[in-house]
């Protein structure tokens, strides 16, 4: 029994008719494989310059792979999401997009609060500084004046 057979049982394909995995690619699947496509060479070229950070390019690189993968075979992700106990590929898609939207909501907060308090102690630091005593303006003043 074929994948596509179990999960018709389980009703997780509507009306029980799943489309063939070797069924040809629909328009929007081959334009956002073709889009996926163009954002991995533009990536694989900012590598290439140098201007791009290893660590967040790997990242990068893995997200619009899985993404064109999901893309391609979508039979794939609901597999996965009938693996984990979810039923349906599009829920484990929206659980995913909500926890990593999530996540990288709390990063860039974290990193907000961390140049804020850069910028207070580099505030303050040129505040000591650039500091002169009241004392020291009134003897320049009058050293000045004939």
């Amino acid at each position: 029994m074929t994948l596509f057979q179990r999960l018709a049982i389980v009703g997780v394909v509507p009306g029980g008719v799943a489309a063939e995995p070797n069924s040809t690619m629909t328009l929007f699947q081959w334009l956002a494989i073709t889009f996926l496509a163009g954002l991995l060479l533009l990536e694989i070229w900012e590598a290439i310059r140098g201007s791009a950070q290893r660590s967040v390019w790997w990242l990068r690189i893995a997200v619009w792979l899985t993404t064109a993968a999901a893309i391609a075979r979508p039979e794939w992700v609901t597999s996965l999401a009938t693996t984990l106990g979810i039923h349906r590929g599009a829920d484990l898609v929206t659980y995913a997009a909500v926890l990593l939207l999530f996540i990288t909501s709390l990063y860039f907060y974290a990193r907000y609060l961390r140049l804020q308090h850069q910028i207070t102690v580099l505030t303050r630091r040129m505040a000591i500084l650039e500091a002169r005593r009241p004392h020291d303006d009134e003897t320049s003043e009058q050293k000045v004046q004939p």
